[in-house]
């Protein structure tokens, strides 16, 4: 006689607090420009950067496809320090959704054209972070690095599988985005802001 064993289900039930957790996953794109100066005067060390007035763009789109883009642009500024600000932007609009406990919960896979960025981020932040997440005060940029150290403290992020170098015209979204930076920068307000829901 064979004993009859109730079947049991496994299936994890889909509570309110994971369906939120599975929400928190966003895609960042990130562009930037810098119109060079004509009267630029570099030091050897600094004869691979551009200085001018500079322009970055941002994209947001969270789980759902909804877009947020904004863009903004800086006087008298380094390429390389508007690619960081492009970056910062877009984390800074993610993290502003949430409270403190629950951003080590958010997902955000991070494209960028700035290869300074993905090196950063891949590379030199191991070597170059404080155990504060500030960054040696003896590099180029380090305010701004330590500001974005400090973001992506804050997230569940892994450089490996989060972080993608794109160029400038590696898809409509990039595109858009390197438009919006040349715009912002010869926009005569401080900083723009565009919100779109339309998919690409």
């Amino acid at each position: 006689m064979t004993e009859e064993i109730e079947a049991k289900s496994f299936v994890v039930p889909v509570t309110e607090e994971r369906r939120k957790l599975k929400s928190l996953k966003y895609t960042l794109y990130c562009s930037s420009v810098v119109n060079e100066l004509d009267d630029k005067i570099f030091s050897k060390a600094d004869e691979h950067r551009v200085i001018g007035k500079g322009g970055w763009a941002c994209c947001v789109i969270d789980n759902k496809e909804k877009k947020m883009i904004m863009c903004g642009k800086k006087e008298m500024v380094t390429n390389y320090k508007m690619q960081i600000t492009a970056v910062i932007q877009g984390l800074k609009w993610i993290l502003s959704e949430y409270e403190s406990n629950i951003r080590k919960h958010v997902q955000i896979q991070i494209y960028t054209d700035s290869v300074l960025v993905v090196n950063f981020l891949r590379d030199w932040i191991t070597h170059w972070k404080r155990e504060d997440n500030t960054i040696d005060d003896t590099r180029p940029n380090s305010s701004e690095l330590s500001e974005l150290s400090n973001l992506i403290s804050q997230i569940n992020f892994d450089a490996k599988t989060n972080l993608s170098w794109i160029p400038k015209d590696g898809n409509e979204i990039m595109k858009q985005l390197l438009a919006l930076s040349i715009k912002a920068r010869n926009d005569s307000e401080n900083e723009v802001e565009e919100e779109n829901d339309e998919k690409y």
